[in-house]
C-alpha cells in the first residue's frame, strides 16, 4: 500500500480555473449526444506503441487531450445514468438496489473527475499508465505554445483497482484547487476515508448474509429518514457507515462533475447538448436533483 501512496503523489496541485481554461484548445468534435469514445486512449496509445522510458516519460502526443475529452465526458454520461437508477430505485421501494447502483454512479464521476482535472488512466496492452495531460512545469511556459506543442507526461502506475481510483480522487481533492461555488461538495467529500469507500460496496456484492434494507423479498417505501432527507438534497449528519452512504455518495460526486462541466460549457458552448442532455423532459423528474443539491 505504501508503493501505491507514494504514486498518488505523482499528480500536483493545480487550480481547475486554469484547467478549464486549457482545455478551450482541445474541444473535440463528438457528432452525436452518447457516442462512445473512438478510438479510447488505451486504444490510442496502443497503436501509438508510446510507454514510459523508466518511470515516467514526457512528450507531444496530438490529439491525446481531445481523447481525454470525449472519455471524460462519456464517464459523465454514464454516471448520469446511473444517478437516475439511484432515485428510481429508491422510490419504487428498492432501497438496497439504490445503495448499490449510487457507488457505480459515483465511480463513473470520479473517474470522469479527474480526467476534467487531467489525470488519466489507460491501459494499453494491459499496461496501466498515469497520464498527466497539464504537467506543471508548462503551466505558465515562458512562450506561447500552440495547443499541439505541449508536453504531456506518461507514468507507470498501479493496477487501478477501485480503492485506488478513489485514493488518486482523494489526492485531487486535497490538492486541486475550486472557487467557493464548490465549498459544500468538498465539505461532504474531503473528509472521506477514500481508500475504503469500496468496501460497502465490496460488503454488498461478497457477503453472503448481507443485505442493507429489508426489501428483498418485500419492496420498502422510503421510510427511513436519512434516505428521505438524502432525496431532497440534505446530507445533514449522513457518516460513512450509514446504510445510506452509497447511494447520497453516487448524487454528490456527478453533481460536482456537472457543475465543472456546466462551467466549461459557459465558455465552450459546442459541448451542451452533451452536459443538457438530462435536461430534456423525460429526464428532470429524476435527475434535475443531481443538478441542485448544492
Amino acid at each position: 500500500m505504501a508503493r501505491t501512496r507514494n504514486f498518488y503523489q505523482v499528480i500536483e496541485r493545480r487550480r481547475w480555473e486554469d484547467v478549464r481554461s486549457w482545455w478551450l484548445g482541445y474541444i473535440p468534435i463528438v457528432p452525436e449526444v452518447g457516442q462512445r469514445p473512438d478510438p479510447t486512449l488505451s486504444e490510442f496509445l496502443a497503436l501509438s506503441g508510446t510507454e514510459p522510458d523508466g518511470a515516467n516519460r514526457r512528450l507531444i502526443l496530438p490529439g491525446i487531450r481531445q481523447i481525454g475529452m470525449t472519455e471524460a465526458i462519456f464517464l459523465f454520461q454514464k454516471s448520469m445514468h446511473v444517478a437516475r437508477a439511484v432515485e428510481s430505485s429508491a422510490r419504487n421501494g428498492m432501497l438496497s438496489w439504490a445503495v448499490f447502483q449510487g457507488y457505480h454512479s459515483a465511480y463513473y464521476a470520479a473517474k470522469g473527475f479527474l480526467a476534467l482535472l487531467g489525470a488519466c488512466f489507460p491501459q494499453p496492452a494491459g499496461r496501466q499508465l498515469l497520464v498527466d495531460l497539464f504537467p506543471i512545469e508548462q503551466r505558465r511556459p515562458r512562450q506561447v505554445l500552440a495547443p499541439e506543442d505541449r508536453e504531456i507526461i506518461l507514468t507507470r502506475c498501479a493496477i487501478l483497482e477501485q480503492h485506488v481510483l478513489w485514493g488518486f480522487f482523494g489526492r485531487l481533492l486535497r490538492v486541486a484547487e475550486f472557487s467557493q461555488k464548490f465549498q459544500k461538495h468538498m465539505e461532504f467529500l474531503s473528509e472521506i476515508d477514500h481508500e475504503h469507500i469500496p468496501r460497502p460496496r465490496n460488503r454488498f456484492i461478497y457477503q453472503e448474509n448481507h443485505w442493507p434494507y429489508e426489501d428483498l423479498v418485500i419492496l420498502q417505501q422510503v421510510a427511513d429518514f436519512a434516505f428521505k432527507n438524502a432525496l431532497a438534497g440534505d446530507f445533514t449528519g449522513i457518516e460513512e457507515d450509514d446504510p445510506i452512504f452509497l447511494a447520497v455518495l453516487g448524487m454528490v460526486v456527478p453533481s460536482l462533475l456537472r457543475t465543472m462541466f456546466d462551467e466549461l460549457v459557459d465558455l465552450a458552448p459546442a459541448l451542451g447538448p452533451h452536459i443538457t442532455f438530462m435536461d430534456a423532459p423525460d429526464w428532470v423528474s429524476e435527475t434535475q436533483m443531481v443538478r441542485s443539491y448544492f
